[in-house]
């Protein structure tokens, strides 16, 4: 294949197809007209004499050699993006960059606006497009699909692929309704398996802390839900107990009437860690994203932020 008759146009063009699986929204990701793309689509399929995408029903599926060609193509883009914008100095008050963070909804609940806050004075025209955390996320990491992964590092297989570094780490307290009066004195072990116990999860995976009860062979009666953010407002008027993170359990108390014990077993902190690829080490821009991130994450003060206004709160003179 002759190199120089290859227009990188239609490599572009080939990611968002592979993404999108479909021609209309990969039309609209690149602003051109959907019998644009479909044109595209058919030069690509001479250019690589195979069909890359197929009708399984109503949806568009890769075949094996597209998915195959996936991996190299975004590194290649990436390469080449790098090529380009290396000798632009990176301005924050004046890039229109859009970044895409794939996040625990516990992490987006309690930093998104403080992140939003420091980058509508900082980095103004910057968008952000913000992805639940899916059981696939390592993949998506590594396919640049999302910039940045923030996950709890115990329970993310195949960390070590990627740079990462710690955000902070939390404790896990026990969550009772806050009018519980029956466990004034503190919960016993016994307490995990008498009483109804709500479980969550992180992309269909248990969190950490429950995790660790099963490690410890404690058998919970369980109700499951598929957020941790969901589990202080579904425990209110009940017998329920659940574990959850410090930080998350004092937000959900400023908004719901819930009570924060010591767990009755011994549990390891959770790991909130940042994740990204090492091919964007010295992309000056991933690289103030990274930093902006976690200065918010270090310098927040929960106590000191508004909630009603997103913004922090004003602070009096003595």
């Amino acid at each position: 294949m002759d190199l120089s008759r290859i227009d990188l146009n239609l490599l572009v063009a080939l990611d968002a197809l592979l993404a999108e699986r479909n021609v209309t929204r990969a039309a609209a990701r690149l602003s051109v007209g959907q019998s644009a793309m479909s044109s595209t689509l058919g030069r690509l399929r001479r250019l690589f004499d195979d069909p890359l995408l197929v009708r399984e029903g109503r949806q568009l599926q890769a075949t094996p050699f597209a998915e195959s060609i996936l991996g190299p193509l975004r590194e290649a883009l990436a390469q080449v993006d790098q090529v380009v914008n290396s000798s632009r100095p990176f301005d924050p008050r004046t890039t229109h960059r859009t970044f895409s963070i794939m996040a625990t909804d516990y992490v987006t609940l309690i930093y998104l606006y403080p992140l939003l806050d420091q980058l509508s004075r900082e980095a103004p025209h910057v968008s952000l497009k913000l992805f639940p955390v899916s059981s696939d996320a390592s993949d998506q990491l590594w396919l640049r699909e999302v910039d940045l992964l923030i996950h709890p590092l115990e329970t993310l297989p195949s960390a070590e692929r990627f740079r990462r570094v710690a955000l902070f780490r939390d404790r896990y307290v026990a969550v009772t309704d806050g009018m519980a009066s029956h466990v004034d004195v503190g919960l016993a072990p016994s307490d995990l398996t008498s009483r109804p116990f709500l479980a969550t999860t992180i992309a269909n995976r248990a969190a950490y802390g429950d995790v660790q009860l099963e490690n410890l062979g404690i058998k919970t009666n369980q109700v499951i839900v598929a957020s941790c953010v969901l589990a202080p407002f579904l425990i209110r008027g009940t017998s329920l107990l659940t574990l959850l993170p410090e930080h998350l359990a004092q937000y959900a108390a400023a908004q719901v009437d819930i009570r924060l014990l010591d767990p009755p077993v011994d549990l390891a902190p959770v790991t909130e860690a940042m994740l990204w690829l090492p091919r964007h080490d010295n992309d000056q821009a991933h690289r103030w994203l990274r930093d902006t991130f976690r200065t918010v994450v270090e310098t927040f003060d929960m106590t000191s932020w508004n909630w009603e206004t997103g913004r922090p709160m004003e602070r009096t003179a003595n």
